[in-house]
């Protein structure tokens, strides 16, 4: 009887390791596709991350580009606007030298600096009569300014005045002659100070553009 018991036994311990190495062998592939598939999912993830990083760095690179550029324009506008103010500064006082303040209707502040042309000037009078008061406030505080500065900054200054502002405005000749400079300063002098004038008359926006 025994005999018989103990080769039942050996019979079910052959079949119970068989299914138990089944089951053990399901499962373990089980785990290893459960693996693969959290890694696969690691990867995914960690290649949208990279993706999506990249994709705001050139959604950022491309507003910061945007943005110098639009600067710049700006920048730019005031340099030319100045320009147009200074060079036709005297034209421009005596635009509105008998203007009658009362009868006219404020149309509002200065000039946008995007808006600037002669003919602008001449139509809206009183707009054009503020932005001369405001000019000449600024060319005085221009002219404070740089005496208080370098001797390089104070030319500018005395070559723009002398050039477009003085009541007896000089030519480039004389101008020369007058403060024994070469053509060529007077000229980079005049651009650098129509530079240096856009920061007092359209105020700190453009100082800080580059």
């Amino acid at each position: 009887m025994s005999g018989k018991q103990t080769q039942t036994k050996e019979i079910l311990t052959l079949d119970n390791i068989e299914m138990i190495s089944s089951i053990a062998a399901k499962e373990a592939v089980k785990e290893t596709v459960a693996y693969l598939a959290s890694e696969a999912f690691k990867a995914i993830n960690a290649d949208n991350n990279k993706r999506i990083e990249r994709a705001i760095k050139e959604t950022l690179d491309a507003h910061e580009k945007k943005r110098i550029e639009l600067e710049r324009k700006q920048k730019k506008n005031m340099v030319k606007n100045t320009e147009l103010l200074i060079t036709h500064f005297r034209k421009c006082k005596e635009m509105v030298r008998e203007i009658d303040l009362d009868r006219l209707e404020d149309e509002g502040t200065f000039l946008s600096s995007e808006e600037l042309t002669l003919e602008t000037l001449e139509r809206y009078r009183y707009k054009t009569y503020k932005m001369v008061r405001h000019i000449e406030n600024m060319l005085v505080a221009y002219d404070n300014d740089t005496k208080r500065g370098t001797q390089e900054e104070r030319r500018r200054f005395l070559i723009m005045q002398r050039r477009y502002i003085a009541d007896n405005r000089m030519s480039i000749k004389e101008i020369m002659e007058h403060m024994n400079v070469s053509q060529s300063t007077v000229y980079s002098d005049s651009k650098k100070a129509m530079q240096d004038m856009s920061s007092f008359i359209f105020g700190y926006e453009s100082v800080t553009f580059k």
